[in-house]
């Protein structure tokens, strides 16, 4: 009786535990089979400019290494770009799930107008397999702020959630797969119903029809609504100098290469079926030669046809013009005829000018090329009163813009003048006596700024924009918000070339060279003018060095070594600082040289300094190994609570540390002096299923890789001789017993063929693929005497591996066909370890130190020799970028002190 009782009673949990199942499975089921629709579709219809990437992180990194870091700070509105940054760092270093989804998902930056005209930032993330739920908890955890309250925010969209601590507050809402925030409720919820929306933003033809036509393996993709961000920069301004409209009414997608200096863009523009470009072929545009200095604005159309052209803009062959009688004070009119007045000795050129600093700024200034001086002045002498004062002026107005554009038009009848190849004509007499005089003069003071080198050969259409004069120009706070970029800005290009209706755009913005991160920091919150730096201050840092060098000091035959710098990361996002490891100490430096700490060591550092960020702390940390123990430190300086730790077995060379799963539960790797290699955690403790394989000599650093879903952990022992274990320390690949490895070469994971798993160089110096039953096949090189080094990597960009072999007085590196790249020689001489270096731009460096005289041969990419650097470095080179449009730095050691130079 007492069982059926119990059983009666089992019955309704287990039916309630069944209802709870089912509907955790059903809302599972509907969650996992939610349809991820494109990013894109989270883009309110308004929207100005889209920024595409394919990485928040790996974009901000590049942003801080060059000046578009600086652009982006200076243009802030709201939230400033340091700060989003800083705040993606903290939620990244707090939380390995935010922080892979912020390394290896794409994202959108939308800019988008506010209801009262300002631009607002939106950020959306794309995010699949996770819950709402899972994002919020890692976010309120990596926040670490007791006053955060996370609340539904929306009536209309309950997914739509409130995260404020009081002082700051930031909406957002996962939908469909993607993941947006925003700083603004109006347009948080603005992108949410555009998800929703029967006609999305993806959707949108001329959108969709760029999207597709993008780059996907690039820095970024900017896609530019050109009519409305011209409207909301010269509300006022600019409309009545620059219709920019009269040529595109639609969408701009330009890839973004982002360098140290300038940002390079590339892409298209979608153009109606009226606009003039379509059908002409590029011209070039030699007509920059002639640009004055002192202009702030520059248009220029390249006309290959002008038949064409004209026919385009239904000009008929013969136009009535109007004009008002000197002597009579009464009216009349002129016959154009366009076939005898301006083809006869028209060229390919017309361009305008706006000079905001002299004279009227609305008035502009035309230039309209000619073929033969002479043959211009005869055609439109009808139509010029040579007798008018201070020049000659046409008698009528209108026809610049009835042949070429609205943009063409003055506001009054124009002064003339004819120079050697051009037609100028402006309201402005002043503007045309500027130009004459700074034709004539000589040197290159009154010629025009724009940087040739960055024009494309050929093109239609060049828009020019110094970007000092539009920022000084603009007048309403609107217009100030949506410009302020141009601060961090000297020069603007877009090139447009014709054909069909995706017009081909390319263009650069210059980033201004005396702009720093600190005067854009200051100008956000100040709002006033920039603090202005000497512009040879930039070139003075040829080499910076602790203490000056005897300029007669001699160079001895051989430096005594000294430990290797190591560039880690700093307390600030994106800051590198400098290790300097020594006898007893670790002293940290700043990328200028300046001192920053010093940390006395337990035992000899042995030069290994490792960042670390444990999962318990989310705090980076710097890992200092020496003889004996190690320390973990902070970016501060202060040692963190039980250390030092003391290393089981001591430590007989240099040691490693792994990160197997990526969940920072870190593994330190090292051969102790007892004769086995010890796998400890960074609590100090030995892990309780490794082997402790035994040591028949002194190892080399310890390696891992995971690849073919496998881990490998690779030993190279002193004698040349290579152990493949798996994690556990038991062997996973037996290597022949005669096999030996070249003491000075890595081991790599093979990406070039499947001859094997991995490739080193041979002690004879030969390639040498390893495969996953052990079997060596070879490869034959030059001759690089025994024990070269190797490395492997892809020199010259072209997305094929490379191979750098250096020694018996030789360094080669060769393509997969074992074509030379680049090489050096000099008799006799020893080398050190070659340094790769990946520059922000997508450059590669190849340092390498010539240990006799202490002289660093630097290879850049594609170029076939290299630059020989008089260092006289007792160290091996790191290579650094210290942010912003700083130049990539050196650092070598001389003297025991911190040799700091600039390369380019």
């Amino acid at each position: 009786m007492k069982k059926n009782k119990y059983f009666l009673f089992l019955i309704p949990l287990l039916v309630i535990a069944l209802v709870f199942l089912l509907r955790f499975a059903y809302t599972s089921y509907k969650f996992l089979k939610q349809p991820v629709l494109p990013i894109t579709h989270a883009v309110p219809a308004n929207t100005v400019v889209v920024l595409r990437s394919g990485s928040i992180a790996d974009f901000i990194a590049k942003s801080r290494a060059s000046g578009l870091g600086e652009v982006l700070q200076a243009s802030a509105s709201g939230l400033s770009f340091n700060t989003l940054a800083s705040m993606i760092d903290s939620l990244a270093l707090h939380d390995v799930m935010l922080q892979d989804i912020f390394d290896n998902n794409e994202f959108i930056l939308s800019v988008v107008p506010s209801s009262d005209g300002n631009p607002e930032l939106l950020i959306s993330v794309k995010i699949v397999g996770k819950s709402i739920r899972s994002l919020q908890r890692s976010i309120i955890s990596a926040l670490n702020d007791k006053n955060i309250t996370n609340s539904k925010a929306d009536n209309e969209f309950p997914d739509i959630f409130l995260l404020s601590n009081g002082k700051k507050s930031v909406w957002y809402y996962l939908h469909n797969g993607i993941f947006t925030l925003g700083f603004n409720p109006v347009l948080v919820s603005k992108s949410r119903q555009a998800i929703n929306s029967a006609h999305p933003f993806t959707n949108q033809r001329n959108f969709a029809k760029l999207n597709a036509a993008s780059g996907k393996k690039v820095d970024a993709v900017i896609f530019i609504r050109n009519d409305l961000l011209f409207d909301y920069s010269a509300q006022s301004s600019g409309k009545d100098e620059v219709e920019i409209g009269d040529f595109f009414n639609s969408w701009s997608a330009l890839d973004m290469t982002i360098a140290k200096d300038r940002l390079l863009l590339s892409g298209f523009t979608m153009a109606d079926n009226q606009n003039w470009m379509i059908g002409q072929n590029p011209v070039q545009p030699e007509v920059v030669k002639a640009f004055p200095a002192d202009f702030a604005v520059a248009v220029s159309m390249s006309i290959e046809n002008i038949d064409i052209f004209l026919q385009q803009r239904n000009v008929k062959d013969t136009l009535k013009l109007t004009y008002k009688s000197s002597t009579s004070h009464g009216s009349g009119s002129d016959i154009f005829r366009v076939n005898d007045h301006l083809k006869s000795w028209m060229g390919k050129n017309v361009s305008l000018l706006t000079d905001v600093r002299h004279g009227n700024r609305k008035d502009p200034l035309l230039l309209i090329e000619s073929k033969n001086a002479d043959s211009a002045r005869m055609a439109l002498e009808p139509f010029i009163n040579f007798s008018a004062v201070p020049l000659p002026k046409m008698r009528t107005n209108g026809i610049t813009d009835r042949l070429f554009g609205d943009i063409f038009s003055t506001r009054d009848s124009v002064f003339c003048m004819f120079s050697a190849n051009h037609l100028v004509l402006s309201p402005s007499a002043e503007l045309i006596n500027l130009y004459s005089s700074r034709l004539t003069e000589s040197g290159s003071t009154g010629k025009s700024q724009i940087p040739t080198e960055l024009l494309n050969e050929r093109s239609n259409l060049l828009i020019y924009f110094s970007a000092s004069d539009i920022k000084n120009a603009v007048r309403s706070d609107n217009e100030k918000r949506w410009t302020r970029y141009l601060q961090a800005c000297e020069h603007i290009i877009l090139q447009y070339s014709g054909g069909d209706s995706m017009i081909y755009t390319q263009g650069s913005i210059v980033f201004n060279p005396l702009l720093t991160i600190a005067q854009a920091d200051l100008a956000l919150q100040k709002e006033e003018t920039l603090a202005q730096q000497d512009p040879a201050a930039e070139k003075e840092k040829a080499e910076i060095a602790v203490e000056e060098e005897e300029k007669d000091e001699k160079v001895s035959v051989k430096f005594e070594m000294a430990l290797k710098p190591v560039v880690l990361s700093g307390q600030k996002g994106g800051q590198k600082v400098i290790a300097i490891p020594d006898a007893n100490s670790v002293t940290l430096f700043d990328d200028e040289g300046k001192k920053l700490w010093q940390f006395k060591c337990k035992g000899k550092p042995n030069g290994d300094i490792f960042e670390v960020i444990p999962a318990s702390t989310g705090q980076r940390n710097y890992l200092i190994i020496t003889d004996s123990h190690f320390h973990i430190v902070g970016t501060d300086g202060q040692e963190a609570k039980n250390s030092p730790y003391k290393l089981p077995g001591g430590n007989a060379g240099n040691a490693s540390v792994f990160d197997y799963d990526r969940k920072r539960d870190y593994r330190l790797v090292y051969p102790g002096k007892d004769g086995k290699i010890y796998n400890i955690t960074l609590a100090g403790r030995e892990l309780p299923d490794w082997s402790r394989p035994e040591l028949q000599l002194p190892i080399e650093q310890p390696l891992f890789f995971r690849t073919t879903g496998k881990d490998y952990l690779l030993f190279p022992y002193s004698d040349g001789k290579l152990r493949i274990a798996d994690r556990r320390g038991k062997t996973r690949i037996s290597i022949p017993d005669n096999f030996r490895k070249s003491l000075n070469a890595g081991v790599f994971e093979n990406k070039t063929n499947s001859k094997g798993l991995f490739m080193t160089a041979s002690k004879d110096g030969q390639l040498a693929y390893i495969s996953a039953n052990g079997v060596i096949s070879y490869s034959s090189f030059e001759n690089f005497g025994n024990d070269p080094w190797f490395v492997y990597t892809d020199f010259d960009g072209d997305n094929s591996m490379d191979f750098l072999f250096a020694g018996n007085g030789r360094v080669g590196i060769y393509s997969r066909m074992k074509k030379e790249l680049a090489g050096y020689t000099k008799r006799n001489a020893e080398f050190g370890s070659p340094l790769i270096y990946n520059s922000a731009s997508g450059v590669q460096w190849i340092a390498i130190r010539e240990i006799g005289s202490g002289d660093i041969v630097l290879f850049k990419e594609k170029d076939k020799k290299p630059t020989v650097l008089k260092l006289k470095s007792q160290s091996d080179p790191v290579i650094f970028n210290p942010g912003g449009r700083k130049p990539e730095v050196m650092i070598t050691i001389r003297n025991g002190k911190p040799v700091f130079t600039d390369i380019k």
